[in-house]
């Protein structure tokens, strides 16, 4: 069993890496194997991830480039830290890009607000049922 949290960078869709191709550099995903060998504790980006210069997150929470510290301790920050209270965190899929993983990020956070309406919207009858009844019992009240 891992010692490592549930929702940490490795997890998330949105570590992204910057590569150099051709001399022009690129953010791309990391990818499945990437994070396989990340969490072989491959931090020093040899073999499979020589090619990488840094990691970020594509949401900005974090950067190596600007942190340097980051790229000294890349287990703390991609395997070990915590992301459960990040707002960003959204679970990796694989061949999907960050855009799409943003906006479903956002409808799967707005869905539970339309089911909260929805459950409102079902107990109306007993709204009814309710208000019905008060104003019936104070008619007879007033009548007698």
């Amino acid at each position: 069993m891992s010692k490592h949290p549930v929702k940490n960078c490795l997890s998330c869709h949105f570590l992204a890496k910057k590569i150099q191709k051709q001399g022009f550099s690129q953010v791309e995903t990391v990818t499945r194997a990437e994070r396989t060998a990340l969490q072989k504790h491959d931090y020093q980006l040899k073999g499979s991830l020589k090619d990488i210069e840094s990691f970020h997150c594509f949401r900005k929470v974090w950067d190596e480039r600007t942190e340097p510290g980051l790229s000294n301790n890349r287990e703390f920050s991609l395997a070990e830290k915590d992301r459960d209270d990040q707002c960003f965190f959204f679970e990796y899929k694989p061949n999907l890009s960050f855009e799409t993983a943003q906006q479903m990020r956002v409808r799967k956070k707005e869905v539970p607000r339309v089911e909260k309406f929805v459950l409102i919207g079902e107990r109306a009858w007993l709204v009814w049922i309710i208000s019905a009844a008060v104003l019936l019992a104070s008619i007879l009240y007033v009548k007698y």
